[in-house]
């Protein structure tokens, strides 16, 4: 079985990008609710870093790496 036949690619696309979307709303608001430094540029790094490597245990075969970055000044704080 390929694998177009077990995954709705668009679909799973779709899915992905709104609740990433929903997520980073959330994540605006709590910063925006929080008290200025509890977040900071070199955390968001972390946070993505992590995240990537996390995703790339999950589908080894893959050979997932980054290609795109925001990059954030060191001294911003949210």
């Amino acid at each position: 079985m390929s694998l177009p036949d077990r995954i709705n690619l668009p679909e799973a696309m779709i899915n992905a990008e709104w609740r990433i979307g929903v997520l980073e709303r959330i994540i605006d608001k709590l910063i925006g609710a929080s008290p200025r430094g509890i977040v900071s540029a070199p955390d968001l790094e972390k946070w993505r870093t992590e995240s990537l490597a996390d995703i790339q245990k999950k589908y080894p075969a893959v050979n997932l790496t980054r290609t795109k970055r925001v990059h954030l000044p060191p001294s911003s704080e949210f």
